[in-house]
């Protein structure tokens, strides 16, 4: 895919593989990006036969984690300015998608993701990491219009007409 660069050539577009923008932000420390992309396939296997039937769903959709390993007071501090902004428990919570640029997603067709959520562990020396576990997101489906159908009587409806019986009036 063109504009995606070779990780190890020593050039200075390489160094994008260490880098990622998530949103408005540029996420601190060096950055791991994986991509992991599917199809949904139904696969069941019917009484007396020897292999399954596989029924293709469709494209499950990238599963994107990114993994960050901070190392230095000032990626600690921006990893704390970054995460209020994408912590799934922060009240109200974020709703919307964020766009995302690294070369690994660049070349899986991966534009924008969900987090839903974070995970850390200690500190392991002077390096600490964070995994964000990430969707890849889609627009709603929007709906389409279709003919309106006029109204039709349920089956077990009842004719509305009452009649009125004959009163004969005594003068």
């Amino acid at each position: 895919m063109a504009g995606v660069p070779f990780w190890a050539d020593g050039s200075l577009d390489a160094q994008a593989w260490n880098f990622c923008w998530l949103g408005e932000d540029f996420l601190p420390g060096l950055v791991e990006v994986e991509v992991d992309k599917g199809r949904a396939v139904d696969k069941q296997k019917s009484k007396g036969s020897d292999g399954p039937t596989l029924k293709d769903e469709g494209y499950e959709g990238a599963v994107v984690t990114i993994t960050l390993t901070i190392w230095t007071a000032e990626q600690w501090d921006a990893w704390q300015s970054v995460r209020p902004k994408i912590d799934p428990q922060r009240a109200g919570g974020l709703r919307t998608p964020l766009a995302i640029d690294h070369p690994e997603t660049q070349d899986a067709g991966v534009a924008t993701v969900y987090v839903r959520r974070i995970r850390s562990g200690a500190p392991r020396g002077s390096k600490k990491t964070y995994t964000l576990d990430c969707l890849e997101w889609f627009a709603a489906p929007k709906e389409t219009k279709t003919e309106k159908k006029p109204k039709t009587k349920d089956a077990g409806a009842t004719n509305n007409t009452v009649e009125i019986p004959e009163v004969t009036v005594f003068g």
